[in-house]
């Protein structure tokens, strides 16, 4: 009864392309990562080591939310969001990020070669304001309009994308207009 696995919650990397005043990864004196931060990352084969083809027959979700890093830094994510959907008939994957890394053609290929599951994969994004500088003051070094860009990518394709925002003092007003703005760009849904 309790060797069947369900669902999973992956810690893909310690990597990060932000740098959160509040994250646990990041030095509050430096700004930088915390020395103990490792750099490292889980490949396509660490995922096969771990999850077996057996598991994924009976695996129902998969959460890629980084408590140390973003699951999309992850070199082999889209091939490890591949072979775990394509390996199991109803697993379904959630990935976590601030969606402020890669090139458009990144996301292009991410967009393309998942777009069959696109009714098994959710996207949840971090932006934590309505414009760059409201949501840089916690979310530091990513771009906000690369982040709607990357977003927009991913509802284009048909992904589920949901619009997680934090809320602080700086941008607790604008909640209603980060709404319309979700509803406008057609997001599933805003936290």
């Amino acid at each position: 009864m309790y060797n069947i696995i369900k669902e999973l919650h992956i810690e893909l990397t310690d990597k990060c392309n932000a740098r959160c005043p509040q994250c646990v990864r990041t030095n509050i004196e430096t700004g930088k990562p915390q020395d103990w931060i490792l750099k490292k990352e889980l490949t396509l084969k660490d995922i096969k080591k771990i999850i077996s083809l057996d598991d994924l027959a009976t695996l129902e979700k998969v959460n890629f939310c980084g408590n140390y890093g973003d699951p999309l830094i992850a070199t082999d994510i889209i091939s490890i969001c591949d072979y775990i959907l394509k390996n199991s008939k109803k697993a379904t994957i959630e990935v976590h990020t601030n969606g402020s890394m890669h090139s458009e053609d990144w996301w292009w290929e991410l967009c393309t070669k998942l777009h069959t599951y696109n009714k098994r994969l959710t996207f949840t994004f971090g932006i934590d304001g309505v414009n760059q500088e409201q949501h840089s003051r916690y979310r530091v070094g990513t771009n906000f309009d690369k982040i709607i860009n990357n977003a927009t990518m991913c509802i284009d394709a048909g992904f589920e994308v949901i619009w997680d925002y934090l809320v602080f003092k700086h941008n607790e007003n604008y909640i209603d207009v980060a709404r319309e703005m979700s509803e406008k760009l057609n997001f599933s849904k805003i936290n």
